[in-house]
């Protein structure tokens, strides 16, 4: 807007005296004074204003004024005004010079010079179509008038050049605009679109000659009966900006979100004459926040609803249950040893196992009902009109029987058994906390009643409840606090009668609840993630005990049996921990024999195979624990590094006497020995049984007829005694027993 004041001005006169006035008059300073004390009479006291000196051109004929217009115009700089006479014979008079002139220059602003004329007035405004580029001045003329119209004209072209560079840059930034934009005009029926920008086509699909002349509500598609859309109509109605996002339809029919923005244009007396909507197409951002929304609410794995979206529909059912007193259920469900099926195929099955149980379970349950995946193998269904236990009951059977039935997971046919816990508004509990804690507890104790089975919460089941959770907690300061200590189960070797090998075991010692049995916190210590610091402390104490033995004197010649669990070797540095705790307490690491789980193997994933190799490579003897327990495939013996296998404690308790048993038993010796296997038979509690097991030429038996589990200092003296006599009833720390099975674990 700062552009240099055009003082240009041409002359078009056929008489050279006017040429001679007309340079005298705008090179004369005297005339500028005059006209500035007559202003400042009409106007007041003002200060002067020097203008720009006035540059005049002359043409005696139209024909040279126009060609002066022409290049004036091609050289950027044009001529503010012209003063054109109106006879100039013998060439054009001053009407048909002007046309010209503004053929070549529509924005030039001529004063008619005249003293009589043979046109009238209307004529020339008819043939001119002047607007508000032509005035008149008669001869004999004031030089004071002269000046103040060309100061007046040149001021007014310079000010028409800045409002038209302002609305320029207002257009070019509208049309520029990533928004779309929308002007209707109100004084025409309907508020039709007077102009939409290239964005508001880009957005929608539709040109702008295809909506010039329609009301913009054709985009709603139909859909008028939108809240936002109605407060927008009565904005307009009532003349005033409004805001809202509604729902319209581009031209090929997508459905696009629209927040519209719209304000009124008023004119000079108030009065609204168009409407200027500015549209944000929001359907990416709207998309992306119910995704987020929907994420926030639901679980990733299986689409179900999770913890934060189940509470939301459990309040909501309490309420009615409140008001209309009827009652709900809530079951949890937790699916039993699904750790095993992580361990043994791997995460990307176990997860798939979860997906098909979820859908599964949506399939049992009635529309109006919740299936939820709290995490994990966790599963909520909240059951809302339900009245009695016995419909409970019966929903927990139909779900259960639906679960029983084998899942088919890629090239594995997987069956989930599940433990469930029930309870019941409003006896259970009046909050949707109290009712999922005692579901949760309830699961609990199906599961200590044999799993696969469903259990209705009890109070007393709370207190079982809260002995466990501090059982937990204690767990996690037994470490620190050494309250762990290590018995040892000898193993008979059959070739040579005596015991050979002790495997460690570990015993909580609890400063209140005293002799804390294996199974009622290892588990804990699995869920939890302890087994690995404590299964590194077994380890340690396991080696330094194995190395006490062999620096005896004289030695005591048993090799220590370590069992590793699946978690362990989870952790990559399994090589390294057993490595470490060789290299601190000094043993052989021929004497060292670590114990896998059979569920472990059938992952057969590189990294255990990679694990496994590396163990071997420190010289320890590697041993498959409880053989027959786990999945049924065989080719793992062949690819592993293994040197023992250990049959497990349910195929001896048979022998000799169940045909099964016998031929399980002498198939798995037979397949061990024929691939250079060892074989140790767990759970010997009977004479009957080792006898038969050393008739199949088994390697080894481990179980409560040799000896039960016991600290190191009486392995020691059985190993002695094992030295001078045949194992047989009644040899070992607790002779024969068989009532305490579960200890040996």
């Amino acid at each position: 807007m700062n552009a240099k004041p055009n003082r240009r001005i041409l002359l078009i006169d056929d008489m050279p005296a006017i040429h001679e006035d007309f340079r005298k008059l705008f090179d004369t300073s005297d005339a500028h004074a005059a006209l500035d004390a007559d202003e400042a009479l009409l106007f007041g006291a003002v200060a002067p204003v020097r203008q720009t000196a006035f540059v005049l051109d002359s043409a005696f004929q139209g024909r040279d004024g126009l060609a002066l217009v022409r290049a004036a115009r091609a050289g950027g700089r044009p001529y503010a005004m012209a003063f054109v006479d109106m006879r100039m014979p013998p060439g054009w008079d001053g009407a048909e010079t002007i046309a010209r002139l503004w053929e070549a220059d529509p924005e030039l602003q001529v004063v008619i010079c005249t003293a009589y004329t043979e046109r009238s007035w209307e004529d020339m405004l008819a043939q001119l179509d002047a607007r508000d580029r032509l005035l008149v001045l008669k001869k004999p003329f004031d030089t004071i008038e002269v000046l103040q119209l060309a100061r007046t004209l040149v001021t007014k072209w310079d000010l028409q050049r800045e409002a038209q560079a302002a609305l320029r840059i207002r257009e070019r930034a509208i049309e520029a605009a990533l928004n779309p934009i929308v002007i209707t005009d109100c004084g025409l029926p309907d508020h039709p679109i007077q102009y939409v920008n290239p964005a508001f086509e880009r957005v929608t699909g539709y040109a702008a000659a295809e909506v010039t002349g329609r009301n913009p509500r054709f985009l709603n598609g139909g859909l008028d009966d939108q809240p936002e859309l109605r407060m927008i109509a009565a904005a307009i109605h009532e003349g005033r900006e409004a805001h809202g996002v509604v729902r319209n339809f581009r031209k090929d029919g997508r459905e696009f979100w629209n927040e519209m923005h719209i304000a009124p244009v008023r004119d000079e007396d108030g009065a609204t004459t168009h409407f200027v909507g500015v549209l944000n197409d929001v359907t990416e951002a709207r998309d992306r926040a119910r995704a987020m929304e929907y994420q926030a609410r639901h679980d990733a794995l299986t689409g179900l609803p999770n913890r934060v979206l189940l509470h939301d529909r459990l309040e909501q059912s309490l309420a009615h249950a409140r008001r209309s007193g009827s009652g709900l259920a809530v079951l949890w469900l937790d699916l039993d040893h699904f750790k095993l099926v992580n361990d043994s195929f791997g995460h990307r099955v176990g997860d798939a196992l979860l997906s098909a149980m979820a859908a599964r379970l949506q399939t049992t349950v009635r529309e109006s009902d919740t299936v939820a995946r709290l995490g994990g193998d966790e599963f909520v269904v909240l059951l809302p009109g339900v009245h009695s236990a016995s419909d409970a009951a019966a929903a927990a059977n139909k779900v259960l029987a639906a679960l029983l039935a084998p899942f088919q997971v890629g090239e594995h046919l997987l069956r989930a058994g599940t433990s469930l816990g029930i309870s019941l508004f409003p006896g259970d509990g009046e909050t949707s906390e109290e009712l999922l804690l005692h579901a949760d507890t309830a699961m609990y104790r199906a599961k200590s009643e044999g799993r696969n089975g469903y259990h209705f919460y009890r109070p007393e089941l709370s207190q079982a409840a809260r002995q466990r959770e501090s059982l937990s907690r204690d767990l996690h300061a037994a470490l620190e606090e050494g309250q762990f200590e290590l018995h040892f189960q000898p193993m008979l070797d059959m070739a040579s009668g005596r015991l050979d090998r002790a495997e460690a075991l570990i015993r909580w010692r609890h400063p209140v609840r005293g002799l804390v049995p294996p199974g009622d916190f290892i588990p804990l210590a699995e869920e939890s993630g302890l087994i690995v610091p404590i299964g590194k402390w077994v380890l340690d104490t396991a080696c330094a005990q194995g190395r006490r033995w062999q620096q005896a004197d004289p030695p005591v010649d048993l090799r220590i049996s370590v069992n590793v669990s699946a978690r362990q070797f989870r952790h990559n540095d399994l090589v390294d921990t057993v490595s470490a705790a060789l290299a601190a307490s000094g043993l052989d690491p021929g004497r060292l024999v670590l114990e896998v789980t059979e569920s472990l193997l059938m992952q057969q994933s590189g990294s255990v195979l990679d694990t496994l190799k590396g163990l071997k490579a420190l010289g320890v003897t590697l041993a498959l624990d409880d053989f027959g327990t786990g999945f049924s495939s065989l080719s793992y013996l062949r690819r592993f590094p293994l040197d023992v296998l250990k049959i497990d404690r349910a195929f001896i308790s048979g022998l000799p006497s169940t045909e099964a048993d016998v031929a399980i038993t002498r198939a798995i010796v037979g397949m061990a020995h024929s691939l250079g296997l060892a074989v140790v038979a767990e759970g010997v509690e009977t004479p009957q049984q080792l006898a038969f097991l050393r008739s199949l030429k088994c390697d080894a038996a481990q179980g409560f007829l040799m000896a039960r589990p016991a600290p190191a200092d009486e392995v020691t003296a059985l190993w002695h005694a094992s030295r001078r006599a045949l194992p047989g009833p009644g040899l070992g720390v607790a002779g024969g027993a068989r009532d305490g099975a579960a200890a040996a674990t």
